[in-house]
């Protein structure tokens, strides 16, 4: 199975690095769900006034938030930074 999965496929591996890569997939705990929620909401909120009714796809706009969301989380919210890594993702 290894030429088809890689030799780090999780199927393939056990134990510790096993465990480690499960942990990886794993769903986030409900503590980081309400973490990412709180940066998610006020960051939706901020964009989604700025929509026009009708007209342009939501797809890129929805996008745009889920950039910001993560940022965010993975990040902090430092602006310096989050402009550059902003400037380097739509490069």
């Amino acid at each position: 199975m290894e030429p088809i999965l890689g030799p780090r496929s999780v199927l393939l591996l056990d134990g510790r690095d096993h465990l480690r890569m499960r942990k990886l997939m794993l769903r986030p705990s409900r503590a980081q769900r309400t973490r990412y929620r709180r940066r998610e909401s006020p960051t939706s909120r901020a964009r989604a006034r700025d929509w026009p009714l009708g007209g342009r796809s939501r797809g890129p706009r929805m996008q745009d938030i889920t950039l910001e969301v993560i940022l965010r989380a993975v990040f902090g919210s430092r602006p310096d930074l989050l402009a550059r890594l902003r400037a380097r993702s739509c490069a």
